[in-house]
């Protein structure tokens, strides 16, 4: 099973990534871990690049893309050979991420439309990268998104003085990205949206976790 976890900024996707697997592998699952963007990597030299601002900030939800789409295509050759080999494969992040925050750049609904199916052709079919069996939405308000992004610790893509990507400084990138990714989570029957926090607060890290397992098993 190919399974996705994704949501704006903030919202956990790595720690529920690892959560996730322990438990996978506590029922003597093998796991292949995937992360998008891959930083290390050449392939997700221009992602870095238009991360730290250094193409400007119109840069078009296509152009984008297509940085990110790279560094996947590279990814699945990198590990192609191996991918039937495990009973499950998590990634963090993943053309999800374009379809979040790329569509979120597009106010008109339709244009918006237009544009994830063009995302998903590039990817899928283009590109040829496989496509998930599952991809979990961590739900939290672009409020709380801000505020646990400045929680994070230092992270090695960013310029030493930057705290925020060119994506979480922005509310109203954040606030677009979240009302893209709800558009999506009701018209893709394979997106599943975990809501992630109670009455104005984080649920708890384990009941996410558990929320997420009922889900993949």
């Amino acid at each position: 099973m190919f399974i996705v976890i994704d949501g704006i900024d903030g919202s956990g996707k790595w720690t529920q990534l690892k959560r996730v697997t322990e438990q996978l592998q506590s029922l003597w699952k093998t796991v292949l871990i995937l992360d998008f963007p891959r930083y290390w990597e050449k392939s997700a030299f221009m992602v870095e690049k238009y991360l730290n601002g250094e193409y400007g900030k119109e840069v078009n939800p296509k152009q984008a893309s297509i940085f990110y789409a790279i560094d996947r295509f590279q990814a699945y050759v990198d590990v192609q050979s191996d991918f039937k080999n495990y009973d499950y494969i998590i990634s963090n992040r993943y053309v999800s991420a374009n379809t979040i925050h790329q569509a979120g750049k597009i106010s008109d609904k339709n244009e918006r439309k237009e544009f994830i199916e063009w995302l998903e052709d590039l990817e899928y079919n283009i590109f040829w990268i496989p496509k998930p069996d599952k991809t979990i939405f961590l739900n939290v308000s672009p409020q709380m998104s801000q505020k646990l992004v400045l929680k994070k610790e230092e992270r090695e893509y960013l310029k030493w003085w930057k705290k925020m990507d060119l994506h979480e400084e922005d509310v109203d990138h954040l606030k677009n990205a979240h009302a893209s990714a709800m558009e999506v989570v009701e018209s893709h029957s394979d997106w599943v949206k975990i809501d992630c926090e109670e009455a104005g607060e984080m649920r708890n890290i384990e009941d996410i976790t558990e929320m997420i397992m009922e889900e993949i098993i």
